[in-house]
């Protein structure tokens, strides 16, 4: 399974990515504004799925997890639920 470096390393990529992703969207706002909210839900979706299935592995392989993980994936899950809320609460607004 992955060392610390790896996943600090993983982190970083997906940090990288993820502001790849804003930027892009920030330039084309005017062009995705129609296709937000449908990708939010798929990106939530996939994200969420993965971060299931790597703590089922990480589980089934016996590895402990170090605290700052659980700390982010916690995070992670309520800014999601957050997010969803946002989403949820914008789309009923008048």
């Amino acid at each position: 399974m992955d060392t610390g470096r790896d996943k600090r390393i993983d982190l970083l990529g997906s940090l990288g990515a993820g502001f790849l992703g804003a930027g892009f969207a920030l330039l084309f706002a005017d062009a995705l504004r129609g296709v937000a909210v449908p990708a939010l839900l798929v990106g939530m979706a996939v994200h969420g799925g993965s971060m299931v299935a790597k703590g089922m592995a990480e589980r089934a392989a016996g590895m402990v997890r170090p605290l700052w993980c659980l700390v982010m994936e916690w995070i992670c899950w309520l800014l999601m639920a957050g997010l969803l809320a946002y989403v949820a609460w914008r789309a009923w607004e008048p």
